[in-house]
């Protein structure tokens, strides 16, 4: 039992096998006490800050969290070479299971209303092929990170204010920091692999592209941009507004 107070050493007994009476065992509180926390910490999700903005990171394995979080400074340093910033912290949860979205399932969501973007563990990517198999045309570590890339967009184009009706844009920006985020030579392999590397026109980027292909959407949209003279004025027209791209139902 514990001493007075609910402080002191656990005392209990037991026969000595020698001495034919009762041997005393010490247990110290203190250590049992440490040992407890010591469960309950295991219990606790890891978090790590991985971002000059204190983005934080909760959840998942240290491989995953190191991946996401440099997906996020991919996403922090293109944009942020166009003077496309936010300061605003925003939480990343590494989630159990893929992702509800728009009565689909997904890798990873942003939600703009609590400023939280989930992300499903890498090992749930890879086994549930979902958007074509994007798992399966990329090094899935390579494929993680570049989620978090995407998601990461948008949570900065968020707080930059882009208004909801330039959906196409604000998943076009999503779509280029992503690809920018997958190595050159994975990058070209992943694009033969989904259609013809030709030059591509913003008309040709629109919402039923999207709709029922969003690799081939996300493909084109690296396409039009690497080939832009001056990247950053136009990312920065569609943040603005000043260009928006054809917003054609599906």
């Amino acid at each position: 039992m514990t001493g007075k107070n609910g402080r002191g050493p656990l005392i209990a007994t037991a026969p000595s096998a020698s001495a034919g009476r009762p041997a005393t065992i010490w247990v110290l509180a203190g250590t049992t006490a440490a040992f407890l926390q010591s469960l309950a910490s295991a219990a606790q999700p890891q978090t790590v800050s991985c971002s000059a903005s204190d983005w934080i990171v909760t959840g998942g394995t240290a491989d995953e969290r190191r991946l996401i979080c440099e997906g996020v400074a991919k996403a922090e340093a293109l944009l942020g070479s166009c003077g496309i910033r936010t300061s605003e912290p925003v939480d990343l949860v590494v989630a159990d299971s893929l992702l509800d979205f728009c009565g689909s399932k997904a890798h990873a969501v942003f939600d703009s209303r609590d400023k939280t973007i989930s992300i499903a563990p890498m090992d749930v990517c890879v086994s549930e092929r979902i958007e074509n198999g994007y798992f399966d045309l990329l090094n899935p570590q390579v494929a993680y990170l570049s989620i978090a890339a995407h998601e990461a967009t948008h949570a900065i184009l968020d707080a930059n204010g882009i208004r909801p009706k330039q959906w196409v844009g604000n998943e076009y920006m999503a779509a280029i920091v992503q690809y920018a985020a997958i190595p050159p030579e994975e990058r070209d392999d992943l694009i033969e692999a989904l259609m013809e590397p030709v030059p591509v026109s913003a008309e040709e980027i629109n919402g039923v592209i999207y709709g029922f292909a969003p690799l081939i959407f996300a493909a084109r949209s690296w396409l039009h941009y690497s080939a832009l003279p001056q990247p950053c004025a136009f990312l920065n027209d569609v943040v603005s507004g000043a260009f928006s791209f054809v917003d054609i139902r599906y």
